[in-house]
């Protein structure tokens, strides 16, 4: 079984898979996806992952998305070594902590984190015309994207946010 997962240094959500490959010493191959300089637009990394987001887990040629979904994957090979309480109360317990994180948590960081630390990173390689695109592409749709909380910043509102804070 090999395991290639790309990932990039920053993204809480290839942390939370790698965390979880080391802590059931899952050896990986890692391709290391620079969200910064905007490589995950490459035509094809977007084959991989259509979202165009990290971390994405490629297992024997088969493509896993979102870190819960490769977490609860990665526990149904080997369910010896499962990550979560084996009694089902436990178990739904610790989803609802997951689901919390993943629906409300981390979006509202996200967008944080966005606006305030990396703007003039990415602005600085993918240039304000740039970012001006990718903001204005419309969110991924469908049953597995990610929703949004009340507290994110829009998109629309995210890049009225991005040239005045380069500017100063």
């Amino acid at each position: 079984m090999t395991f290639t997962l790309y990932h990039h240094g920053s993204s809480v959500c290839a942390a939370k898979v790698r965390f979880a490959m080391a802590e059931k010493e899952i050896p990986w191959e890692g391709v290391y996806i620079d969200i910064l300089a905007g490589e995950q637009f490459n035509p094809e990394y977007t084959k991989l992952n259509p979202k165009a987001v990290v971390p994405t887990l490629v297992h024997d040629d088969r493509v896993v998305l979102d870190s819960t979904v490769i977490i609860e994957y990665l526990d149904q090979l080997d369910p010896d070594s499962s990550l979560h309480p084996t009694d089902p109360m436990d178990r739904a317990n610790a989803r609802l902590w997951t689901k919390a994180v993943d629906e409300d948590l981390h979006p509202a960081c996200g967008a944080m984190t966005f606006v305030c630390s990396h703007r003039h990173t990415v602005l600085r390689n993918l240039g304000e015309d740039g970012v001006t695109i990718w903001m204005a592409a419309p969110p991924a749709a469908g049953p597995s994207a990610p929703t949004r909380s009340p507290l994110c910043l829009s998109r629309a509102s995210t890049i009225r946010w991005l040239p005045a804070m380069h500017a100063k």
